[in-house]
């Protein structure tokens, strides 16, 4: 059997590398302007605060004097090859580009494993509409709700330890609750001081710096909802010291309650992206 292979034009690959050095170009002008960017998601707030510093938000246009002032065109492809980068780095991807003469920088597409997006068109509408169409945002959720918390992804993952305890919350979930909570927890700072995964109908609660795990929730569809019913909790004094059960529902409560904000307002972000930008 034949297989297929993608073959590029020389026009195609020509354009690739002119992005790739863009994305350079735009790293280092940026750096050397005080701006942090790396090729971490992290460091992309970064680009959100240069836009923040160098737009008018009011008349939608660059502060005069600033860095956007002059060359405006070329820096914001830049940006945008530089946030495609950025993304390829994190999910992985290839440049889609046009052979046709008439190819317009603003229209170069990256192609993900769920999405196709387009940096420099959402650079632009980042200037023409202002700050609620942020970068950082735009680039997490790129490839879809790809930021899922899963256990392949906590390389300090441990094991609950033989020394445990087990008792009751039995919290009802509705269903977009329990869809909410699914997505889990992802640690990208010393901050973020859990780690939260959901597999195989237990929710995994792990301190993010250690990997110890506290606490495993088992959720099981109750009706037309779910309920959060055993708790397993760490008892090795070494990893834990807490002893009240009373306390350990409370934390268990307050975890729960702190994802079903942070992932709700996370759709509601994922779902105000006006694709395809």
């Amino acid at each position: 059997m034949d297989t297929f292979v993608f073959k590029e034009s020389k026009e195609s690959l020509k354009r690739q590398s002119d992005i790739k050095k863009a994305s350079a170009w735009a790293m280092k002008v940026l750096n050397r302007s005080g701006y942090k960017v790396g090729m971490s998601m992290e460091s992309l707030k970064e680009v959100d605060r240069f836009f923040n510093e160098q737009m008018d938000d009011t008349a939608h246009t660059p502060k005069q004097g600033g860095l956007l002032s002059e060359n405006t065109q070329r820096m914001l492809f830049a940006i945008g090859s530089l946030i495609g980068e950025v993304v390829i780095n994190e999910y992985g991807g290839r440049w889609l580009t046009d052979d046709n003469d008439s190819y317009d920088e603003a229209d170069v597409a990256l192609l993900l494993c769920h999405n196709i997006i387009h940096p420099v068109q959402r650079v632009i509408k980042r200037c023409d509409e202002g700050s609620e169409n942020d970068i950082h945002t735009y680039a997490v959720l790129a490839d879809g709700l790809e930021e899922r918390a899963t256990k392949e992804r906590f390389k300090k993952r441990q094991r609950m330890p033989r020394q445990n305890e087990t008792f009751t919350l039995n919290r009802a979930l509705t269903k977009d609750e329990f869809e909410l909570l699914i997505f889990g927890l992802v640690s990208h700072t010393m901050d973020d001081r859990w780690f939260i995964y959901y597999d195989e109908g237990k929710l995994y609660i792990h301190r993010s710096w250690t990997g110890m795990c506290v606490y495993i929730a088992c959720i099981d569809q109750s009706g037309d909802g779910y309920n959060v019913g055993q708790i397993t909790v760490n008892r090795n004094k070494k990893q834990y010291t807490k002893t009240d059960i009373a306390y350990d529902k409370k934390v268990v409560n307050v975890r729960i309650n702190d994802l079903l904000e942070i992932n709700g307002e996370t759709m509601k972000k994922y779902k105000a992206i006006n694709k395809p930008f």
